[in-house]
């Protein structure tokens, strides 16, 4: 999975379940409150993927499919619209990567 913080939040991203399913859940997480709730999710199911947050948006890039196979799909959640929408591809399958913004 993925994680990033947004405002006083962590978002989790993706990963898999206890049974080794893929996931695209999103959960957000207030680290003030305490309280979770779920996201939209995402387009696609990812292991293995990296995320940054450019300002109201969270990028998710690359991971792994159901198959184990590495992607080079990116997507994006913008908390203004509240949804998820695809962005162009990277140029290379990435899984097991990470991203830093600075």
């Amino acid at each position: 999975m993925a994680t990033v913080k947004w405002a006083e939040n962590v978002v989790i991203i993706g990963g898999v379940d206890k049974d080794g399913k893929l996931l695209n859940n999103v959960i957000i997480y207030n680290i003030k409150t305490g309280n979770s709730h779920m996201l939209p999710p995402m387009l696609h199911k990812r292991k293995g993927c990296m995320a940054v947050v450019i300002e109201n948006t969270i990028v998710v890039l690359g991971g792994a499919d159901e198959r184990g196979k590495s992607l080079k799909s990116v997507e994006g959640f913008n908390f203004e619209r509240f949804s998820w929408q695809e962005l162009p591809d990277m140029k290379e399958k990435r899984c097991l990567a990470t991203a830093v913004v600075i």
